[in-house]
């Protein structure tokens, strides 16, 4: 197959595996046949480095969404291995989901997750030729699980790191979502022992909310070029945000405000959003706590 055939079909399967209203069996399926599709392609020649990430960053994604742990732990040694004397920057790819993260650390292989990131981040520039895929690690680095036993050593460093990141992108068009980012990773690493850092993060909420509000013609334009780009390519990875875009973070915000049982604010700001802009089924079992 050509790579453009290989980049449609992927989209179809992208599509049929992301749908909240299929059966599992048919998404997992999807899943399988991304792998299927994508493993020969490491053999080729004829690929550029970008597209040989791409494969290997979409197998490992693939394989941690199916819970086959081992090969997203295997198929990440060989990414590394790939990208070992290329662009430093490509790295940053190995740590960027955290997803794939969870997947490495329920293999056993949490270690290798944590040294990658404290090899990169301690020692990469951040740059305007990373610095989004950079914060994109930051975010995944700050996520909490019971899976991750290093995560308060982890988000601790990734937390301090984003809030010096905030401070010298004050200018950058991408700034409210990397704040409403910031303060939702605080709120989850704090708990319930938050509260000096509510009003904080509701005023990145007020700032970035505005965003949302656009036709709905527009917002479907949007969207559909927004999915179009190739998920897991370094470029896709590493582009500004379109604003909508940006302003759709704050469903993390109210789920994680809901998860602390901060009702009365996330009513507040599910009330400012309104009801017709997040129709995920994940999304609307956590609104049920709200009472609406």
């Amino acid at each position: 197959m050509e790579f453009d055939e290989i980049k449609a079909r992927f989209n179809e399967l992208l599509e049929i595996k992301s749908s909240d209203y299929l059966d599992k069996e048919i998404k997992n399926q999807a899943k399988k046949d991304v792998i299927k599709m994508l493993e020969p392609l490491l053999e080729r020649n004829d690929l550029t480095v970008e597209q040989k990430i791409f494969t290997y960053w979409n197998i490992s994604d693939n394989y941690a969404l199916l819970r086959e742990h081992q090969k997203t732990y295997q198929n990440h040694l060989k990414f590394e291995d790939f990208l070992n004397g290329k662009n430093p920057n490509y790295k940053l790819m190995l740590i960027s989901d955290t997803t794939q993260r969870l997947s490495i650390a329920a293999a056993g292989h949490e270690d290798y997750w944590t040294k990658l990131y404290f090899d990169l981040t301690d020692n990469l520039k951040i740059t305007k030729e990373n610095y989004i895929l950079y914060f994109e690690v930051l975010r995944s680095a700050s996520y909490k699980h019971d899976l991750l036993k290093k995560y308060n050593e982890v988000a601790e460093n990734a937390l301090m790191k984003m809030k010096d990141f905030l401070e010298n992108q004050k200018n950058d068009l991408n700034y409210p979502w990397f704040k409403m980012s910031y303060y939702t990773s605080l709120l989850k690493y704090n708990g319930r022992k938050n509260s000096e850092y509510i009003k904080e993060a509701f005023e990145a909420f007020l700032d970035i909310v505005i965003f949302l509000d656009c036709d709905e013609k527009n917002k479907r334009k949007i969207l559909d070029k927004y999915k179009k780009a190739l998920l897991g390519t370094y470029e896709s990875a590493n582009s500004p945000r379109p604003m909508y875009i940006q302003a759709r973070c704050v469903q993390n915000f109210i789920i994680t405000l809901i998860d602390l049982e901060n009702y009365d604010l996330a009513k507040k700001c599910y009330d400012i959003v309104g009801e017709k802009e997040f129709n995920s089924l994940y999304f609307k079992e956590k609104i049920k706590k709200l009472k609406i």
